[in-house]
């Protein structure tokens, strides 16, 4: 594994991480008050998911994007199937989801367009639910990584799913 593969993987891991603590904020906040200050912060986590998690699975020409890390065939493998698996969509289901992800980032958050001056957010739990599996693939692709190459090992801490969920709940309960 080159430090290519190395860095791309370390970066899409802190994106996820990032992706999955705002959806948990951003839900967390629907269930506030709603002063201007729940609302704007809200708002900020879900403008954070939408463009977070279109750097991941959004276009292909993404730096970041998860079809680009290429790993050795004995490695773990993450697909379009996977994410198919995980959602529960069937290819047509994905590309209209995959369209309003992109459409929210294009027209809203990484750019205004003044001809869509409305939008709908597409449902989360797609989303998470594709984060977390790629998440827990990543970390598959670390466990290989430290059980099976000789050389540099990664040695970073990267909790599993349920930590980490874990994790995020506490910091809600302070």
């Amino acid at each position: 594994m080159n430090e290519e593969c190395l860095s791309l993987l370390t970066i899409q891991q802190i994106i996820i991480d990032e992706c999955i603590r705002a959806i948990s904020y951003e839900r967390n906040f629907q269930t506030r008050e709603r002063t201007n200050f729940y609302k704007f912060t809200g708002g900020s986590f879900t403008k954070i998911v939408v463009i977070q998690w279109c750097q991941l699975f959004g276009n292909k020409s993404e730096q970041i994007h998860w079809s680009k890390l290429h790993l050795p065939e004995d490695f773990p493998i993450f697909d379009r199937q996977s994410i198919l698996n995980v959602t529960g969509f069937d290819d047509s289901k994905w590309e209209d989801y995959h369209k309003d992800m992109r459409f929210m980032r294009d027209k809203f958050f990484g750019h205004f367009d003044m001809t869509h001056l409305r939008g709908h957010i597409p449902s989360f739990e797609p989303a998470l639910k594709m984060l977390l599996a790629y998440r827990q693939h990543l970390c598959s692709v670390i466990k290989h990584i430290n059980e099976h190459v000789q050389g540099k090992f990664v040695t970073q801490a990267f909790d599993d799913n349920d930590i980490l969920i874990e994790k995020i709940n506490n910091e809600l309960r302070r």
